[in-house]
């Protein structure tokens, strides 16, 4: 989730991700967004943020979830 702290000075906003301290991200982004990042190789680098099917796609991983509306129960296996 991108902070409303307003990011670096550097162009690059910070996301909260789950640590003690916010990560830098590789872009501007709007406060409020829902990013997936992969995590920077190296100290001091901001984290990529990629699309939401990286995780699964590439390493194999379930990660998060999507939700969708459905117009009643049967629809949500049918559909």
């Amino acid at each position: 989730l991108i902070s409303e702290k307003g990011g670096s000075k550097d162009g690059r906003s910070g996301a909260i991700v789950g640590l003690p301290k916010e990560v830098s991200v590789d872009r501007r982004l709007p406060a409020g967004t829902r990013v997936t990042v992969r995590m920077p190789s190296r100290p001091g680098e901001p984290a990529a943020v990629v699309p939401p099917r990286e995780p699964r796609e590439k390493l194999g991983l379930h990660w998060g979830f999507s939700v969708r509306l459905a117009k009643d129960l049967p629809s949500v296996w049918s559909e």
